[in-house]
């Protein structure tokens, strides 16, 4: 989450009866060339107890925050680890013009116009590894209550939603927890509403009222993987069960008095729904939209309004209609009805209600709009409601996504609707064995590797069986472990047992459009270790038109050897995505085995200027080709590849060995070529920044360093008696100031010239003259 910038015209801070205590424990260490023992630090503890606290921020995200009761404890262990914990009583915070911005595939943004948030009993404890990897944190609270208002979300130019009036949400228990690799919120939750609520769905608005929702016992978690090799970050959103209610809402002709949904672990449970109606002229109005209803339809169905309760039990997360019961059906006139419509409505209600009741059955499926189309895209069917009386059938066109209906069943699946929207309705043991699983392969051995491959190879078996197993799969390939896979191939022995094991497993990602791209990167990283044949077999279980993920494409024309459909399809990618690492990371080395044929410079420049963005959005596999291309035997492909490299660690510049690791690849340019042109440029633009780049630097380097600052300034003719190796490397850190050195131009001039004057140094220590002053040159 990105959390919004906070711009302090005034910031006030009260605390009222502040008690603190600290403690530190001291243990004797003896060391092995020395018989006196040494004292060091143990563990810190330190408590803190404030009894009111008050913040007043004047400015961007104005607001007010006070709390009663607030202790913080914070201690960290002999080992390192620090927790850190806060609780306070009860407080309150209001807050005005609040932006949001949360992270995903599609980042949202929310805004309110203003925010109010109470609570009683709050907690925040925060646990960080001594090695500070990562952080562990939970959030509980015995209730908070929040109110927005003028509450707005917005997800792209076609789609958002706003809530004009006050919206308000209560909640308790655990809040919030995450670790390295997820993040579960599981509160007890209630939502009140006002009317006037819109939501937009590709363009199109959609009215919302909103008075009640509840959610018990269910659980939402974030799942993240990132891998460093190809730079790829996924995140997966997972619900299993729960239980919830709405009240007296409308969503578009739909209104609902009361909606309960009760889902066990097994994802199933009933389903009541009570007094629901549909306004058919908003019906008509929206199937207009898409294709006109036929004349009987839109005939029988004008000016009227169907209201009707009915239980259906949800199955693994599907709602087959024929297992549906009609508690109440009743049609009613609406204003400015004819009197052949009231007269219709009054037919129905006496004679055709009571027996629809009993004889009606209701069915959904997916219709496809050609012959074509029957068995292949079966995201372009349209789903259609069927209703059958006795011989008399007849069916609808639904203004829905056709994810809301399986498939293979025709039935509506709760997995597929939410799968629409990137969240993941998973059966609980699925989810614990898929995860648990898929943790033994990215730290096991290469037997372990084998056994849980076997497993979820297994499992998935099961899997495909189910209503719709979207969610599964997904979680399966989007947090797929393929770092570990790659390293595990690259000690290349691996058993023939787990290469048919993993082909298993693209074959079964290759059916699942979610899981393409997760596919065709293992296949990529396999390839070497298949025979034409195998590989052959393995991307045949892929096909073109079925794949619709942009990157899956391109892997796959790339894979296929279609190298000018794959970079056209690279460059797609980037006009949407221009960051992107995989894609900079695999166009770029597209190209540059086209330039090692031709040696042109301006081709060669483009394939490292992908690869370079690649590289510095993560992706390991675009450094790891830069790196190599500095040993290329063609001294204009390894000029620029010295230079892109340095360009790579002066911008992720972290300390001392990252700064002369750039120097030593400037170094290593031949003069007077344009790489070397623009490898000075590049120092240039290092040395204007010194000021704002600071090296993390151990006591002990630091102190040496100003031993010699020192010595140098005391007696600058003892410069002269320096070994050329330390005149180069101290001209070199103050020059930049690196490692902990203040910049001083002066002093780094005479050094570099010293070193200049000695065998072996004059065009690395010439180099550096000439960012001083062109006149060294």
């Amino acid at each position: 989450m990105v959390l919004p910038e906070i711009n302090s015209e005034e910031l006030k801070i009260r605390l009222e009866s502040v008690h603190g205590e600290l403690s530190q424990t001291l243990l004797p260490i003896r060391l092995s060339d020395s018989s006196h023992p040494k004292l060091h630090t143990g563990s810190r503890h330190a408590h803190v107890k404030v009894q009111k606290a008050d913040l007043t921020n004047k400015g961007l995200s104005a607001g007010n925050l006070k709390a009663q009761g607030v202790e913080f404890l914070v201690e960290q262990d002999k080992k390192k680890n620090i927790t850190f914990n806060v609780t306070s009583e009860s407080g309150e915070t209001r807050i005005h013009s609040v932006p949001l911005t949360l992270p995903g595939e599609s980042p949202v943004t929310l805004s309110a116009d203003r925010l109010s948030v109470q609570y009683q009993g709050l907690g925040l404890n925060l646990r960080r590894p001594a090695d500070g990897a990562y952080l562990e944190a939970d959030v509980t609270a015995k209730s908070v209550a929040a109110n927005a208002t003028d509450l707005q979300t917005v997800v792209d130019s076609k789609n958002g939603a706003s809530f004009p009036n006050e919206l308000s949400v209560q909640a308790g228990g655990t809040l919030f927890q995450c670790d390295k690799d997820k993040i579960v919120v599981s509160p007890e939750l209630t939502l009140n509403g006002q009317n006037g609520a819109m939501i937009v769905k590709d363009g199109q608005p959609i009215p919302v009222d909103l008075q009640t929702a509840e959610v018990k016992d269910a659980e939402y978690i974030q799942y993240a993987n990132q891998s460093p090799l190809s730079g790829m970050q996924n995140t997966t959103r997972v619900i299993s069960g729960g239980e919830y209610l709405v009240k007296d809402t409308r969503v578009g002709p739909a209104t609902v008095s009361s909606l309960h949904l009760s889902i066990d672990d097994n994802l199933s449970g009933p389903l009541n729904v009570d007094s629901a109606s549909v306004d058919f002229d908003q019906l008509l109005d929206i199937m207009d939209r898409e294709q006109s209803p036929r004349w009987y339809t839109r005939l029988f169905l004008k000016k009227k309004m169907l209201t009707c309760s009915l239980d259906c039990p949800v199955d693994q997360g599907a709602v087959d209609l024929k297992t549906m019961k009609i508690k109440k059906l009743k049609f009613s006139p609406l204003k400015g009805a004819s009197l052949l419509d009231r007269i219709v409505c009054k037919v129905m209600n006496w004679i055709v209600c009571p027996l629809a009741k009993r004889f009606c059955k209701f069915s959904t499926k997916l219709r496809a709009t050609t012959e074509k189309e029957r068995t292949t895209h079966p995201e372009s069917h349209i789903p259609t409601l069927g209703i059958k009386f006795g011989p008399f059938k007849t069916s609808f066109d639904l203004p829905v996504p056709p994810a809301v209906l399986d498939h293979h069943s025709g039935k509506l699946t709760i997995a597929g609707t939410l799968h629409e929207y990137g969240i993941q309705l998973i059966r609980f043991d699925y989810r614990e064995q898929i995860t648990a699983q898929l943790e033994q392969i990215r730290t096991g051995s290469q037997h372990t590797v084998l056994e849980n491959l076997t497993s979820l190879l297994e499992l998935s078996k099961v899997i495909e069986k189910l209503p719709d197993n979207s969610g599964a799969i997904t979680l399966m390939a989007q947090q797929w472990p393929s770092d570990s896979i790659s390293t595990l191939l690259a000690s290349g022995q691996i058993s023939a047992e787990l290469k048919d094991s993993l082909c298993n497993i693209i074959k079964l990602f290759s059916s699942h459009e979610g899981a393409h791209t997760t596919a065709l990167l293992m296949i990529n990283t396999l390839k070497p270790e298949l025979t034409p044949e195998i590989f052959m077999q393995v991307i045949s279980h892929f096909s073109p038109e079925h794949i619709s993920d942009p990157l899956a494409l391109a892997m796959y024309f790339e894979s296929t050897g279609h190298i000018e459909k794959a970079k056209s399809a690279y460059n797609e990618l980037l006009i949407k995505a221009p960051d992107h690492p995989i894609a900079n990371s695999r166009i770029g080395s597209l190209l540059m085995i086209e330039a090692e044929k031709t040696a042109t410079s301006d081709l060669i420049t483009t394939a490292m200027n992908y690869l370079l963005k690649g590289a510095l959005n993560g992706s390991y596999h675009a450094r790891t080709v830069i790196l190599a291309l500095t040993h290329n035997t063609l001294p204009l492909i390894s000029d620029y590849a010295h230079l892109y490299a340095a360009a790579w660690y002066l911008e992720t510049e972290k300390s001392q060995e990252d700064f002369f690791t750039a120097i030593g690849h400037i170094e290593s340019i031949t003069p007077s070529t344009d790489a070397y042109l623009r490898a000075i440029t590049l120092l240039e633009c290092r040395r204007r920044n010194a000021q704002m780049i600071i090296h993390t630097v151990s006591k002990e380097a630091l102190k040496d360093l100003r031993i010699r600052i020192r010595a140098i300034n005391a007696a600058e003719h003892e410069v002269e008696k320096l070994p050329a190796l330390d005149a180069y490397n101290l001209g070199v850190i103050m020059l930049y100031g690196a490692g902990g050195a203040p910049c001083d131009q002066d002093k780094a001039i005479r050094l570099l010239q010293y070193a200049n004057e000695k065998t072996g140094y004059q065009n690395r220590a010439g180099l550096h003259l000439k960012i001083c002053n062109p006149a060294f040159a």
